[in-house]
């Protein structure tokens, strides 16, 4: 059954060896178990000193198993605890596990850092959660097939090898930034692109693609931004461009709410077309009234005659006509044509300086201040008056000359003046004809006097025939 060997070896041939109470100590040479393990039923198993190592020869079975067989294990317990009585270091190891006896697979080091040395980290249920100190991908990258990646706090950051964000899905979000404090201020940024290369058009801020190559907008390393299809459209906001101005290479440009402005560095329209206007004002309205003005020109400056409000060139440079800045327009080339609605000066007249004033239909009415004719001609007529009809009647008059006045001694209807003061002779306002000067000859048709008789205070009267 047991023997003990005369130098005090003990064995144990059969029935094993059972310990109810005390325990066994062993003080030196330790314990050696050939066949069938070793089993504690209570009180557990504590090496206080030398280690333990465990080794099988098996090609399947565990090296060590720790089991916590309770059906009622709460989180009070430990399944395997791996306790240091140093303090938390880097220069010792909590855990290490090897393959192929020295090939190191991971491990733990005194300070709690985890190393997956071989193999990656996956983990197909549950998750993973840092609560601290961050994840760091020195190599492999991080696939997640499941879950997705949730950080609840510091943020994420990628130092190397980019990051690519792809969904299959056909309506979700491949990537959404969201800053989801509600006072949020401009302090902050909710996605900011950074590039440590100094601004330059040889590199990419962002590109925008479609159908994986087919660019829709992209943001150069310079800051030009590109849209490439599509067109901008804003719907709020408006566009404000602080410098640089905008280039619209084709399309043109399309405002259909809330007008255009710019408040400052003028504008310029140009077109290559050779039919095109380079400009249309148009208001579309078809109730438009006057409280509108279709092209309105303003000046902060006082009027004066320093500066134009409008200027029209031909052949860019060839002045057409100009509106100066205390109003003053003038035509400098083709004249002015009215051809309805005829032309109303309430206030500084008109001063035609060569080419006359042609008025072809309408006539011509002076309704205040009357109308002086002045020709420096020594020749030409000051005024010539032409009924140019060949079938004139006596429902006209050639020249009529109306006063509004009731027929009085007190005012002249005409008066014909030589050397610019010497009377000729004059019509009063009663009808009364003086001839001063040069006489009266009436060389056809004679002279009927129907009534008032006739009266010759000087020089006689002569009929030759």
């Amino acid at each position: 059954m047991f023997d003990v060997r005369g130098d005090g070896q003990t064995t144990v041939r059969a029935g094993g060896l059972v310990v109810t109470a005390g325990g066994l100590t062993v003080t030196a040479g330790g314990v050696t178990i050939t066949a069938d393990g070793l089993l504690v039923t209570a009180g557990g198993f504590t090496v206080t000193d030398g280690g333990e190592t465990i080794t099988t020869t098996s090609t399947s079975a565990s090296a060590a198993v720790f089991t916590a067989s309770s059906s009622s294990y709460t989180s009070a317990g430990t399944v395997v605890q791996i306790v240091s009585g140093t303090a938390p270091a880097t220069t010792f190891y909590l855990l290490k596990a090897l393959s192929s006896t020295s090939t190191s697979m991971f491990d733990v080091r005194g300070d709690g850092q985890t190393t997956v040395r071989a193999g990656g980290l996956v983990v197909t249920a549950g998750g993973l959660s840092v609560t601290a100190g961050g994840l760091t991908v020195t190599a492999g990258g991080l696939t997640i097939t499941a879950g997705g990646l949730l950080v609840t706090a510091g943020g994420a950051t990628v130092t190397d090898g980019g990051a690519t964000v792809t969904t299959t899905s056909t309506s979700a979000s491949a990537a959404l930034f969201t800053a989801s404090s509600s006072s949020y201020t401009s302090a902050g940024t909710v996605v900011q692109i950074v590039s440590g290369t100094a601004p330059a058009s040889t590199f990419f801020l962002l590109k925008a693609l479609s159908s994986t190559s087919t660019a829709m907008f992209d943001v150069r390393g310079d800051g030009q931004t590109t849209v490439r299809a599509g067109g901008l459209v804003v719907t709020a906001g408006g566009l404000t461009v602080t410098a640089g101005g905008i280039t619209i290479t084709a399309g043109g440009l399309l405002v259909t709410a809330g007008g255009f402005t710019v408040t400052d560095g003028g504008e310029t329209i140009t077109t290559t077309s050779a039919t095109a206007s380079a400009a249309i004002f148009t208001a579309s309205s078809s109730s438009y009234t006057s409280a509108g003005t279709v092209v309105q020109i303003v000046s902060g400056t006082a009027p004066a005659s320093t500066f134009f409000l409008l200027k029209a060139f031909s052949s860019t440079s060839t002045s057409m006509f100009d509106v100066r800045g205390d109003g003053q327009t003038t035509v400098r080339a083709g004249g002015l044509v009215v051809t309805a609605g005829g032309l109303t000066v309430t206030a500084g007249g008109i001063t035609v300086t060569a080419g006359g004033l042609l008025v072809t239909a309408a006539g011509f009415t002076v309704t205040d201040g009357g109308e002086t004719i002045t020709t420096t001609s020594a020749t030409a007529s000051a005024a010539v008056f032409t009924a140019s009809s060949s079938s004139y009647t006596s429902a006209g008059t050639v020249v009529q000359i109306v006063s509004g006045t009731a027929p009085a001694t007190t005012f002249y209807l005409l008066k014909a003046l030589s050397s610019t003061s010497t009377s000729m002779f004059d019509v009063r306002g009663d009808g009364q004809t003086t001839v001063r000067a040069g006489g009266l000859v009436v060389t056809a048709g004679g002279l009927s006097v129907t009534a008032g008789g006739l009266t010759v205070t000087a020089g006689g009267l002569t009929i030759t025939a």
